[in-house]
């Protein structure tokens, strides 16, 4: 997954090199599915069980599998991927079985093709996304996810200290 106009940044911090492969093609894995609300490509991906919560861009929360799936079916007929998905900066920390990855600029645009009465995907073309990793006997799989449209309009709110 590169960008359009720049190369994404990709940063590693611990692991072993085949960790570090198999985090770096689970998160591509997960967009590639993303952008197209590809169900079976997510169902390997996520680990299944009913206490891992994933915070939707819509504002909320979804507990388990069983709700990502049910997300995916919802917006999958209203919505159609008008660019896929592109990293920003992506940073993977590895630490034992456990494993963070972030982006501060994931770029993906989605069309809505049909109505909907719920809220929409979010139209913000720049995300910002955190996955939590665990790795099973069958490979890393994602335990927490969020995803939420990243500011880039006007300045950044800060104050530096007294």
């Amino acid at each position: 997954m590169t960008g359009q106009n720049t190369e994404p940044v990709i940063t590693f911090d611990g692991g072993s090199p085949e960790d570090r492969k198999a985090l770096l093609e689970a998160v591509e894995d997960y967009w590639r599915a993303n952008n197209h609300l590809d169900i079976p490509s997510l169902i390997p991906l996520w680990r299944d069980n009913p206490e891992y919560v994933f915070f939707n861009s819509n504002g909320f929360n979804y507990q388990g599998l069983k709700d990502w799936l049910g997300i995916w079916r919802y917006y999958g007929p209203r919505y159609r991927c008008a660019k896929e998905a592109t990293f920003g900066r992506l940073r993977i920390m590895i630490r034992g079985d456990m494993a963070i990855a972030t982006d501060e600029g994931v770029n993906r645009l989605y069309e809505q093709i049909a109505e909907t009465a719920g809220p929409p995907i979010a139209g913000h073309p720049v995300m910002r996304s955190t996955m939590a990793f665990t790795k099973e006997d069958d490979g890393w799989k994602c335990v927490h996810a969020h995803f939420s449209p990243a500011s880039i309009e006007g300045e950044r709110p800060w104050a530096p200290e007294d």
